[in-house]
């Protein structure tokens, strides 16, 4: 949205743009702004108004890309954790020792299938198959 933008936007008609609280979208904005560098690109705030800066050699692909391949579930995906496991813990446990989830996090029973898949390599897995497995049975968490 804001890339495409040719003026401010401001922060009540992008948090309905994407069906979010303006916490939620402020949340976001600073983890945007924490993640990506800002010589490749910024969310600036003025007067309740958002605008992105953007260098003119990024586009916005570019910017999906960086955003995906820092990703935790990216991150994750491409990890030797992904495919082995520590055999004395299981993998809720190991992913909360490595800030992927929270461990007390209520997830539901991790059970033999679940293992099974996160076994697989992640040249069998399709990224967006992934996501969507994961939010189909934990949910979204903001």
């Amino acid at each position: 949205m804001l890339f495409f933008a040719e003026s401010p936007i401001s922060k009540k008609e992008a948090a309905n743009f994407v069906d979010c609280s303006i916490n939620t979208l402020n949340a976001d904005i600073e983890t945007l702004n924490t993640t990506i560098p800002d010589d490749i690109a910024h969310v600036d705030e003025i007067d309740r108004k958002l605008t992105l800066r953007a260098a003119t050699r990024i586009n916005f692909d570019y910017l999906t890309a960086f955003m995906i391949s820092t990703s935790h579930l990216f991150q994750l995906a491409l990890s030797e954790d992904f495919i082995v496991f520590c055999d004395e813990l299981n993998p809720k446990e190991h992913w909360a020792q490595h800030d992927f989830i929270i461990s007390d996090f209520p997830l539901p029973e991790v059970t033999d299938v679940d293992v099974l898949v996160w076994h697989m390599p992640p040249t069998k897995r399709d990224l967006a198959d992934l996501d969507t497995i994961v939010r189909a049975k934990y949910g979204t968490i903001e």
